[in-house]
């Protein structure tokens, strides 16, 4: 994977085969979802999300996986996680269509800020 732009304010980069997320989960929660765009300590912008499954056996990064999965309309097998599989800060990557797949984070910086 090849980046193609950074911007270290967004929660996305656009990479060759579709693009990374950087979010902070919280696992049992009432229900799955993005809350908010954030930036961590260092400034670098993140999503927020919430997983209604627990951390226990990895059923929180299932459901966090089904749900990105679901709402990028990608096939499951396209939401992977690249850092943080046992933290709460964690790198996904998306494979798909760049530019559908950053329209789509877009929307959801528009939805939650």
């Amino acid at each position: 994977m090849t980046e193609t732009t950074q911007n270290e304010d967004l929660p996305y980069t656009p990479v060759e085969d579709g693009i990374r997320l950087a979010l902070r989960v919280t696992a049992r929660a009432s229900k799955t979802g993005i809350t908010m765009f954030d930036k961590d300590t260092a400034g670098r912008g993140l999503f927020r999300i919430r997983v209604a499954a627990p951390p226990v056996e990895g059923a929180s990064n299932k459901n966090l996986m089904a749900y990105l999965s679901k709402s990028f309309s990608v096939p499951k097998g396209a939401v992977k996680i690249e850092s943080g599989e046992h933290s709460k800060i964690k790198i996904l990557h998306i494979a798909g269509d760049v530019k559908r797949l950053t329209e789509i984070a877009e929307d959801f910086i528009k939805k939650v800020s």
